[in-house]
This record gives structure tokens, C-alpha cells and sequence, in this order.
């Protein structure tokens, strides 16, 4: 990673994690259908709904440092820095946003042993509000993947036709966004 590359705060984000903070986010790869190919370039990410909200009450996806880049910690983290403890790993996919799906949050729960995943839009009000329940996504299950179907587990292997260079397209996948 070059100091260039780094966004303000993303040297208080990672550091945020050796006191015990996991990501709130989810990252974004783009599928464009006419050109066959995935693009992870510029790497970007969408900011996650924790699984259960009334765990953290006072997090806002949108405004938060480990989920939007802002400049704001809840109560609960504060608590984990100064506790000496350790914020669990929350659930995470890779988002595949396309033509006709893009989101602005996700919230991914486990639901015997495939996730749930949801897409939310807040309105003009402040109000969080479920946007889809069709979220393209995938992640790695075993020695391959795991999708909603939308991208089947074929695409993102190392053979695929999905792009002009599949091998590239599985590293990328496989080492920067499901290598969790």
C-alpha cells in the first residue's frame, strides 16, 4: 500500500484494529455484462448493517469509521479500545454490483450456512429502508465459491470465460476480496 493511495483516515482505521475493531464494510467488485469481465479497479467498498443493530445502537453505516471512512466511533467501540477487547468478525461477501444493482448498504446474516443478504437505501428522512433482497454476491466456501447464483461459482474459476484474462479475475477475487 503507497501513503499516496490512502485515503485521510484510512492510517486511523488501521490502526483502529490493532486495539480490537473489525470492518463494518463489504467490498464492491463491478460486473459489466457487455464486456464479459469483472473490474476491481478502483477498489471500492459499501458500508455494512451489522447483523444485529441493537448490539452497537449507536452506529450509523453511513457515518462511521470503519464502515464510510468518517471520523466517528460508537460508544461500543470506544468501549473495545479501552476494554483491552475484541470486536467479533462480522459476516462478509463480495457485493458484484452490475448495469441494473448498486447499493449503498449491506447487511449479510448467516442462515444455516448461506448468508442472507439485503440490500438498504436510506430516504431523505434519515430512515433506513430494505432496498433488495437480491443482492448479487459472492465468497469462498471450501476450495471454491459460495453465490447467490447471480455469478455462478463457474465464472470465477480460474477456466472461466467471464474475461479476457480469468486467471487475473480468480487472483483478484480470490486473494482481494474473498481472502478473508
Amino acid at each position: 500500500m503507497f501513503i499516496s493511495d490512502m485515503a485521510p483516515l484510512t492510517g486511523a482505521h488501521e490502526f483502529g484494529h490493532l486495539f480490537g475493531l473489525s470492518d463494518r464494510y463489504h467490498e464492491i467488485v463491478n460486473y459489466t455484462s457487455n464486456q464479459d469481465q469483472l473490474n476491481g479497479n478502483p477498489r471500492s467498498t459499501v458500508p455494512m448493517v451489522i447483523p444485529d443493530p441493537s448490539v452497537d445502537t449507536q452506529y450509523d453505516p453511513l457515518n462511521n469509521l470503519y464502515s464510510a471512512g468518517q471520523p466517528l466511533l460508537t460508544d461500543m467501540q470506544l468501549g473495545i479500545v479501552f476494554g483491552n477487547a475484541n470486536e467479533p468478525n462480522y459476516p462478509t461477501v463480495v457485493a458484484i454490483n452490475s448495469a441494473s444493482a448498486t447499493y449503498q448498504m449491506i447487511q449479510v446474516i448467516e442462515s444455516g450456512g448461506k448468508p442472507q443478504v439485503t440490500s438498504f437505501e436510506r430516504n431523505r428522512q434519515g430512515v433506513d429502508k430494505v432496498g433488495s433482497t437480491n443482492v448479487n454476491w459472492a465468497r469462498p466456501q471450501g476450495n471454491g465459491f459460495q453465490t447467490n447464483g447471480q455469478i455462478s461459482e463457474r465464472a470465477l474459476a480460474p477456466n472461466s470465460r467471464l474475461s479476457r484474462n480469468p486467471a487475473a479475475n480468480q487472483l483478484l477475487i480470490q486473494q482481494r476480496y474473498l481472502g478473508r
